[in-house]
């Protein structure tokens, strides 16, 4: 046996007698603690059924005055005006007038860009819009000559009218001339037919006269043959010669009737043959005054047709200089655009501030839009940045609790870490108007007044807001019961039994509450009331300390 094993024996002994001694120490422990806590036990048991014996004991406070409070909100430093100056022109930067913390004034040069394609453009719209304007002034003048032209053809078309009026005058007077000469005519032959039957009447009177004196004649030779007989007297026979002779003369009375009345046939006639020439000169007239109104209405179609025509040449010269007109406008409004775009190489503060950053550099390819200077496959946002903060401004988020309190034009005290004892006056300036549905709080921003640039954006600040005077009481918030009733506290009544009143709950200022109706100053509220006090329950009331509201 090697000599390392021949104290095996004697170790295994030792073990475990210390095995032992360390059990009995455990044990003795274990009893030391489990005896104290069977005792307290035991004395629970007893107390918990002494006191289901007895009243119930609870503590009570009464409601303390709400007392004017400020409200301290956190929030960012922020200038009045911020903004990024960017390019709007293409080229590169040909000199830089600032750099970071400079001060400038609106309107003042920043940088000037040099960018020849846009001068080149400038130029050229120039010379489009003189090209466009000499156009436009040629169509004028196109057009004032075929105003003139109008105007021409008008004065040819009245004229071409008068004579169509005339020509109508002429043949309204070789109608009524014609009428005249044949009426005349129609007078003449009814002239005619009586002279002719005068003739004719005549003649038969001629021919019975005739026939009379032949009869005579007979009469007075038989009765001469008879006187010479002695068969009558010769009285009878002369007065029978007599009648022949009366008898003779009335034919050669009539024949003298008939050469008159054929010589008042022959003056008719020629009167008749006379009005029939002018009737035939008349016609003639009135063909010739026919032909003259048609073609002075020929005439005067054309004269319309011309003046239309002016017209129409007029009205598409108007529209020849709306077009000259449109041209040029385009032309100048194109100076216009290349003109702004040239105005861009003059890069300019659109306000009063200090530079907060720089991007470019003098020669640097400058891209317009919103690069700055192009480096490799990235870019710089802008040229430069500006701000203004002669005055500043907070956003803080006001508490629903607390938006009553706080109006647009109330003071406000900014605190800054930095500046340790001193407050910083501001004005509440606008309130967002919505509350935040997420938080419950109402965005609000408070101006700041920097002038003399003690402050600067970007530092943190608190923003306390004084609260004004509210006539209220406030109790701890661990008096409100809520249930399907609303919102109750329990008040101590008469004969200390438990009443539970409806309360209205005002601010909340976090371990206290503001009770707006439901509770009176003088009340004794009992402070966490569990579910076993009932309505009615006697208590033993037992006052707590009254809060500390400095």
């Amino acid at each position: 046996m090697e000599p390392g094993n021949q104290n095996h024996p004697h170790s295994g002994r030792r073990a475990a007698l210390g095995l032992g001694v360390l059990g009995l120490a455990l044990a003795g422990v274990v009893m030391s603690g489990a005896l104290p806590r069977l005792h307290h036990s035991t004395e629970m048991r007893a107390e918990a059924q002494q006191a289901l014996q007895t009243d119930p004991s609870v503590t009570f406070v009464s409601p303390s005055q709400v007392k004017g409070s400020s409200l301290l909100l956190p929030g960012n430093i922020q200038a009045a005006e911020e903004t990024t100056v960017y390019a709007r022109t293409n080229g590169y930067l040909r000199h830089r007038f600032v750099d970071i913390g400079t001060k400038v004034r609106v309107g003042q040069l920043l940088a000037e860009i040099e960018s020849p394609e846009v001068d080149q453009q400038l130029r050229q719209a120039q010379a489009e819009t003189l090209k466009s304007e000499a156009g436009t002034g040629q169509a004028r003048a196109e057009t004032a000559r075929l105003q003139a032209s109008v105007a021409q053809a008008i004065a040819d078309a009245a004229r071409l009218k008068a004579n169509l009026e005339k020509a109508n005058s002429e043949k309204i007077r070789a109608e009524a001339k014609l009428a005249e000469v044949e009426a005349s005519a129609s007078n003449a032959r009814a002239q005619l037919a009586l002279a002719k039957q005068n003739v004719e009447g005549k003649n038969a009177d001629l021919q019975q006269a005739q026939a009379h004196q032949d009869i005579a004649a007979k009469t007075s030779e038989r009765w001469q043959g008879l006187a010479r007989q002695g068969a009558v007297s010769q009285q009878d026979a002369d007065e029978r010669l007599a009648g022949y002779l009366v008898s003779k003369a009335s034919v050669r009375s009539y024949a003298s009737a008939i050469l008159s009345a054929q010589a008042q046939v022959e003056a008719a006639q020629q009167s008749v043959n006379a009005a029939d020439s002018q009737i035939a000169g008349a016609k003639a007239d009135v063909r010739t005054s026919e032909q003259d109104i048609r073609a002075a209405r020929s005439a005067l179609a054309s004269g319309e047709a011309n003046v239309r025509a002016a017209r129409e040449s007029v009205n598409a010269g108007k529209q020849n200089v709306a077009a000259a007109q449109a041209g040029t406008q385009s032309s100048q409004a194109n100076v216009q655009r290349v003109g702004a775009l040239k105005s861009f190489e003059q890069v300019t503060a659109p306000f009063s501030g200090v530079v907060t950053s720089r991007n470019v550099d003098t020669g640097a390819l400058i891209n317009a839009g919103s690069t700055g200077e192009a480096t490799g496959a990235t870019s710089k946002s802008g040229l430069f940045g500006l701000a203004r903060i002669d005055t500043l401004r907070i956003h803080v988020n006001v508490p629903q609790s607390s938006v009553r309190a706080v109006r647009p034009g109330q003071p406000a005290k900014v605190l800054v870490q930095e500046f340790p004892g001193k407050e910083f006056a501001g004005t509440v300036s606008r309130i967002s108007g919505a509350m935040d549905p997420a938080s419950r709080t109402l965005l609000t921003e408070i101006s700041l007044p920097n002038r003399d640039g003690k402050l600067i954006p970007g530092m943190y600040a608190q923003v306390k807001f004084d609260l004004p005077q509210v006539t209220g009481l406030r109790l701890p918030a661990s008096v409100l019961v809520t249930g399907n009733e609303g919102t109750r506290i329990a008040v101590i009544a008469a004969g200390n039994k438990v009443h539970y009143v409806p309360v209205k709950v005002g601010r909340d200022f976090g371990s206290e509450v503001e009770i707006l109706t439901g509770v009176n100053a003088d009340n004794h509220v009992i402070v966490g009331p569990s579910a076993a006090l009932k309505e009615g329950t006697t208590v033993r009331p037992a006052a707590q300390p009254a809060p500390d509201h400095r």
